[in-house]
């Protein structure tokens, strides 16, 4: 079992870089550490973007951008989000990614 705290700045030092792969809409740079973890980060930001771990357990970032608008319209928030009544609530708006984590089928 390995448990896993609040990474160090140098947490990816000795980690083997794989390229780079489109992920959600972002160009992200791959690392894999150890066979445990697979880490994608945004190449523009640095950002992490996701994590794909030795279990088959994925985890995304969400974000929200004001103005944006995605692709597929299942994943745009509904017009009731955004009442003009409440104050510092924006009237557009979309999820820029999905978080959360899902396991992958057993093969």
């Amino acid at each position: 079992c390995h448990k896993v705290g609040i990474l160090r700045p140098n947490w990816l030092d000795g980690a083997k870089y794989l390229g780079q792969k489109n992920v959600s809409g972002f160009l992200c740079n791959v690392w894999e550490k150890v066979d445990f973890i697979w880490y994608y980060e945004d190449v523009e930001t640095k950002r992490p973007v996701q994590w794909i771990f030795y279990t088959g357990r994925e985890a995304h970032l969400m974000t929200f951008e004001v103005g944006a608008v995605l692709e597929d319209e299942k994943w745009q928030a509904p017009v009731y989000c955004f009442n003009k009544e409440k104050k510092g609530l924006s009237t557009k708006g979309a999820l820029r990614e999905f978080r959360g984590y899902r396991e992958k089928a057993a093969m």
